[in-house]
C-alpha cells in the first residue's frame, strides 16, 4: 500500500480511532467533494453507519476522513446511504461534486 506523505499526516490520527482488535485491519477513506457541492450531513453519514472522523473546509471543497472496519462494512454502509430517502432528495437536486475518492487499509 502506498500513501502520499499529505495522506498518511491527515489519516494518521484516524486509523487509531476506528481500530478495534477483534476487527483486523481497519479501512480509512478520504473523500473530497467540489467547491459548492451539496455535501451530506454528519448526522445522514451517520445514520447510515458512515462515521466521518473528520471534516474540513479546503479552497477546493469539503474532505472528509471516514472510518470502517473492513471493505465489506464500507460498502454495505455506502449502499445504505445512496438509498438513504434524504440523500436521493439532495441527489435529485444535483451540484453533487465528488472530487476525489482515497481508501487505504
Amino acid at each position: 500500500m502506498h500513501l502520499s506523505r499529505r495522506t498518511f499526516v491527515f489519516v494518521l490520527p484516524t486509523v487509531g480511532l476506528a481500530w478495534r482488535a477483534d476487527a483486523g485491519r481497519p479501512v480509512v477513506e478520504r473523500r473530497t467533494y467540489g467547491k459548492g457541492s451539496l455535501l451530506p450531513s454528519r448526522e445522514l453519514l451517520v445514520r447510515n453507519g458512515i462515521r466521518p472522523t473528520s471534516i474540513r473546509q479546503m479552497p477546493e471543497g469539503a474532505e472528509y476522513a471516514i472510518t470502517f472496519d473492513s471493505l465489506e462494512e464500507r460498502a454495505k454502509a455506502w449502499d445504505r446511504f445512496n438509498s438513504d430517502p434524504e440523500w436521493c432528495k439532495l441527489r435529485a437536486r444535483g451540484a453533487i461534486q465528488v472530487v476525489e475518492i482515497a481508501i487505504a487499509g
